[in-house]
C-alpha cells in the first residue's frame, strides 16, 4: 500500500497551508496522505510503513522551531531510512543577493546537521506576511526584514508571496521519484552525496 506522511510545525499558519497544499496534491494523484501538526503532536514517533515522508518547518529569527528540531530528532532512525523530503518557509528568499540565499541555505544544512538527517529532496518556498497576527514588536521586525527582502510594508494588509506552481513542482518530484524507485526495488537505499539537497 503507498502511503505518504506530512509531518509539519507552523508560527502563523503558511507552513500548515502549504503542508495541506500538499496533502491535497498527493491525493489528486491517487494516494494515501497522513498529516500531523507536531506542535499539536510532539510526541508522535513513526513508524517504517510510509512510502514517503515529507517535513515542512519555518524560520524565525534565524531558526528553526526547536518542537520540529526535536521531533526530527526522535524520529531521525526512521526517516533516515525512508525516502523523505524537507521544505522551508521563510521570506528572506525574496531578497535577489547570494548571501540572503546562501543564508537561508545554511540554516537549513545547519539543521540537518543538528538532528543527524539527510533528506533526499530539499527547497525553500517563500512564506507569507501575515501582519494582522503579530504583535507590535513582531510586526515592526517582520516590516524590517520585509524591506530588506523586497516585500510589502504596509502593515494594515497581510500578503502571500508562496509559489503555488513550485510547491505542486515540489510534490510531483519527489512523489515520481519515490514511486518510480519503489517499482525498482521493495527496499529503499538512502542516494549518495546528502549534501546535494536543493533542488
Amino acid at each position: 500500500m503507498v502511503k505518504f506522511l506530512i509531518v509539519y510545525a507552523t508560527e502563523e499558519g503558511q507552513t500548515k497551508k502549504i503542508s495541506e497544499f500538499i496533502k491535497n496534491e498527493i491525493s489528486l494523484i491517487g494516494y494515501d496522505v497522513e498529516i500531523h501538526n507536531c506542535n499539536d503532536n510532539y510526541d508522535l514517533i513513526i513508524h517504517d510503513n510510509y512510502t514517503g515522508i515529507i517535513i515542512g518547518g519555518s524560520v524565525h529569527n534565524g531558526n528553526l522551531s526547536k518542537v520540529l528540531t526535536k521531533w526530527v530528532i526522535n524520529n531521525a532512525i526512521v526517516l533516515s531510512n525512508a525516502p523523505s523530503a524537507f521544505f522551508l518557509v521563510c521570506l528572506g528568499i525574496l531578497e535577489k543577493g547570494l548571501v540572503a540565499k546562501d543564508d537561508e541555505r545554511r540554516i537549513v544544512i545547519d539543521f540537518f546537521d543538528e538532528v543527524s538527517w539527510y533528506p533526499e529532496k530539499t527547497t525553500i518556498f517563500a512564506g507569507a506576511l501575515k501582519y494582522s497576527k503579530y504583535g507590535w514588536f513582531t510586526k515592526w521586525v517582520m516590516k524590517k526584514i520585509a524591506e530588506k527582502a523586497g516585500g510589502a510594508t504596509d502593515t494594515s494588509k497581510d500578503y502571500e508571496y508562496t509559489d503555488w506552481n513550485a510547491v505542486r513542482e515540489f510534490t510531483i518530484q519527489f512523489v515520481r521519484q519515490v514511486i518510480e524507485h519503489k517499482e525498482v526495488t521493495p527496499t529503499f537505499s538512502r542516494m549518495s552525496n546528502p549534501k546535494r539537497i536543493f533542488s
